[in-house]
């Protein structure tokens, strides 16, 4: 608990605040200061040009169109703007994402969404905030490597709702770690 404490602490601390607008450093704020769940992701190291992977995290929707013609996912993801987009997951969590800062080591993003499925009789309303940090690297082979954690801040509006998010967690974080961990290594494969 104390690692999961200071993880937290060390990534709301290099949220960029100072580069957000008024609007969009409230809603952080508001999510990042009482999270019902935070989660970072272990590290990922993959095999990619730098420019790829600045693309790829910038316009998702891209990844999850090959995916698509795979037929690998349900998830869908539609641009709604230079900067948002709307994602469903194909099995209840719909939502409306927008990245409020870029650079090249930092990604931020802010989503509000719902979920409504199997797993709860009501549905379920919260806001997310994803911090995905990375760097790049060349090796001494001259190939192209990037970093990438992923720091995820959900706040639930419903009590309920979080004492079962609270309880799942340990389940849904070996998911999402694992999720994480195979869609960048798609990204590595794609580059």
């Amino acid at each position: 608990i104390t690692s999961q404490r200071a993880s937290k602490q060390e990534a709301i601390h290099s949220i960029p605040f100072d580069e957000l607008s008024e609007a969009d450093r409230a809603r952080v704020v508001d999510v990042v200061s009482s999270p019902s769940i935070f989660r970072r992701m272990p590290i990922q190291l993959i095999r990619c040009d730098p420019d790829l992977y600045q693309f790829m995290v910038r316009y998702p929707e891209v990844i999850v169109n090959i995916w698509d013609l795979m037929g690998i996912t349900k998830v869908t993801l539609t641009r709604t703007g230079p900067s948002s987009f709307s994602a469903t997951d194909g099995v209840g969590t719909q939502s409306n994402v927008q990245l409020v800062y870029a650079s090249k080591t930092t990604h931020l993003m802010y989503a509000e969404g719902t979920y409504e499925g199997p797993l709860l009789k009501r549905r379920i309303t919260g806001r997310c905030v994803l911090l995905l940090k990375s760097g790049h690297i060349t090796a001494d082979d001259n190939r192209d490597y990037v970093t990438n954690r992923l720091d995820v801040f959900i706040r639930l509006n419903h009590v309920g709702a979080e004492i079962l998010a609270k309880t799942l967690h340990p389940l849904v974080g070996r998911a999402a770690d694992y999720n994480f961990s195979e869609s960048t290594a798609f990204l590595g494969r794609v580059s």
